[in-house]
């Protein structure tokens, strides 16, 4: 395999519903990625830019954080692992948004990363999951869908993503089980998608061509 996709990072997506927006949601993710190949942090930066040493995603200070973070609304902090290429941040919108380097997934890693986002879905039942390679998914994003956004969540489809009932519906609902460049399951109230074998498949002209197609194959989105 090319050392170019090794460059680049595992990019993990998960927005709660609105109803899921609370510390119980991120206690039960963080808890999830503390079991998973996920490698621990070790340093929590808060919304103040101070950093505190922690021992892992289920560190005292990473609860109280979340605790925090939720009374005053900012909902904003970093997880660094010592190497700080591998992060998880929470964002203003209540977003997780998590950055793993090639050298902790597991080898072959496809499987288990599914293992995870099927997890993650069946335990919380968020809104939306993504699951990309970061540097080359905005890559493609510039060169096909800049112009094309189909909703604020997701404007194209990637190797593979969760929509929970009311994105689903939003992205065409059952319609979408029609696309035949893709593989659709049900998933909870929502519809899991993938793309190719391999997030990695994005780096070929055959798994970008795949994307391309595969997001033009999809159904109108409802107002």
């Amino acid at each position: 395999m090319s050392a170019t996709f090794q460059q680049d990072q595992l990019r993990l997506i998960i927005k709660p519903t609105h109803a899921g927006n609370e510390p119980a949601f991120y206690q039960k993710l963080f808890s999830i990625f503390s079991n998973s190949f996920l490698p621990e942090p070790d340093q929590i930066v808060q919304a103040d830019g101070v950093g505190y040493p922690i021992r892992g995603f289920l560190d005292p200070l990473v609860m109280a954080t979340l605790e925090a973070e939720q009374k005053s609304k900012k909902n904003t902090f970093e997880l660094l692992h010592v190497d700080r290429e591998n992060i998880q941040v929470i964002s203003p919108t209540g977003n997780i948004y998590s950055l793993t380097t090639f050298e902790h997934l597991p080898d072959p890693f496809e499987e288990k990363l599914r293992e995870l986002v099927i997890e993650i879905v069946e335990a919380l039942q968020p809104a939306y999951v993504n699951c990309s390679l970061d540097k080359i998914s905005r890559q493609l994003y510039l060169k096909h869908f800049e112009w094309e956004d189909r909703t604020r969540f997701s404007a194209n489809l990637e190797w593979l993503q969760f929509f929970g009932r009311e994105e689903f519906l939003r992205q065409g609902g059952k319609a979408i089980y029609k696309n035949p460049h893709i593989k659709a399951e049900t998933l909870g109230d929502g519809i899991l998608i993938q793309v190719g074998h391999s997030p990695v498949d994005a780096y070929t002209e055959q798994g970008e061509k795949l994307l391309v197609e595969a997001t033009q194959a999809m159904p109108p989105v409802s107002p």
